[in-house]
Parts: C-alpha cells; sequence; structure tokens
C-alpha cells in the first residue's frame, strides 16, 4: 500500500470484464495535518462468477494507515489497520490424471443439484463455498 499522500485528495476506480467481474475502489488521502500527520481510508468491493461451474466470489476490504513525521514518537508514527472478507466458491480439484489430459476435463466442477446419495451430494457446489476474513492491526 502507498504511504499516506502530502496532500488532500482521493481517487475513486470502477473496472468491469467477463464473467460478472466489476470491482469499486475509492481512497481519500487527509494530506499533512498540522500535528504533523497524514493518514488515508481506502476501501473496495469485487465481484465476480467462476469461470467454469456455478458459484460466484465475493470480496470486501478496508484499510487505514497514519504516519507521523515527528520522529520523537517514532514507536507510534506508523500504525495500519486492515480487514478483508473474502467469500467464495471452490474448484472441483482434479486429479494428477486428470490435468494430463487438460482438453477432456478443462469444464469439470462440483455438480450443480443433489440427487439423494450423500457420496454425490458432497460434491455439490453449495457445500464447497470458503471463506476468509482476516483483521490485522
Amino acid at each position: 500500500m502507498l504511504a499516506p499522500k502530502q496532500e488532500f485528495g482521493g481517487t475513486i476506480s470502477q473496472g468491469a470484464g467477463s464473467d460478472g467481474f466489476w470491482r469499486t475502489s475509492v481512497r481519500v488521502d487527509s494530506g499533512l495535518l498540522s500535528t504533523g500527520t497524514a493518514f488515508f481510508v481506502s476501501g473496495s468491493w469485487t465481484e465476480a462468477n467462476k469461470w467454469k461451474g456455478d458459484g460466484d466470489a465475493s470480496r470486501k476490504e478496508c484499510h487505514v494507515r497514519r504516519q507521523s513525521e515527528n520522529w520523537a514518537t517514532i514507536w507510534i508514527s506508523r500504525s495500519m489497520a486492515s480487514t478483508n472478507d473474502q467469500q467464495a466458491y471452490s474448484y472441483l480439484p482434479l486429479t494428477y490424471a486428470q490435468t494430463t489430459m487438460m482438453f477432456a476435463y478443462a469444464w469439470a466442477d462440483y455438480n450443480t443439484q443433489l440427487v439423494g446419495r450423500p457420496k454425490i451430494d458432497n460434491n455439490e457446489y453449495l457445500f464447497n463455498q470458503t471463506r476468509y476474513a482476516n483483521n490485522a492491526i
């Protein structure tokens, strides 16, 4: 991440693409304050569909970083907080033999419906969703 900027300002960006991809990102910089401190706050929201099979992915993140030019307080001259929450549907793992024949297994993925047989139903895509939530200071 870039350090806080010395001038007040901000950026907004929007991206879009295939497979339902879109991303919105915002950043605001405080500029250098009279205390000799500057900070920024940024956040983004990303959504996309899997490129094969059912399911999608979503990610929301936020960052705050403070930096001081006051070296007398060097132990608190830089601080940062970050949060990230990501949800996605996993891809069906392939065996080594399947990876040697990608032309035949390129679209292999989890099942899209329940059939009432546990050995098959545990490979239904709704049972194979992941979520990662990280917070750091």
